[in-house]
């Protein structure tokens, strides 16, 4: 065997070698991009049935009720059910049309909202 002809299948099997590992990584890729969705959906999800959970728990509870929670998602509201963040993820609850004094559909900023049984009727406001 010559020393070129060494060189060559030496370069041949370096490329092979770079091609797997290039492709591995494409795919490792993949799943993480995967996985930081699924993440994403989960917490989305979490979100909603806490909220849903503590407007219930609010109606349980009774007229005077208070719960405050922080959000990270932007939320919307729309007679028994809760659409959060950009994947709208949704979730209902069994208590009454909940409003915001004003209306029965709309929007909740990230960061503190303020859950309350007045009067029978549960408000739902960003604090």
């Amino acid at each position: 065997m010559k020393k070129s002809q060494a060189s060559v299948e030496f370069l041949i099997a370096t490329g092979f070698i770079l091609v797997i590992f290039i492709f591995l990584l494409w795919f490792i890729a993949e799943r993480n991009d995967d996985l930081k969705k699924t993440g994403q959906y989960l917490d989305e999800k979490n979100l909603c049935l806490k909220l849903s959970n503590n407007i219930n728990g609010a109606l349980v509870n009774g007229d005077g009720a208070r719960i405050d929670m922080p959000i990270s998602y932007k939320i919307q509201v729309s007679n028994r059910s809760l659409y959060v963040g950009p994947d709208n993820v949704a979730c209902s609850f069994i208590a009454g049309n909940a409003s915001n004094t004003t209306h029965s559909i709309f929007s909740l900023a990230v960061g503190n909202i303020r859950v309350k049984n007045q009067n029978d009727a549960i408000i739902i406001k960003n604090v």
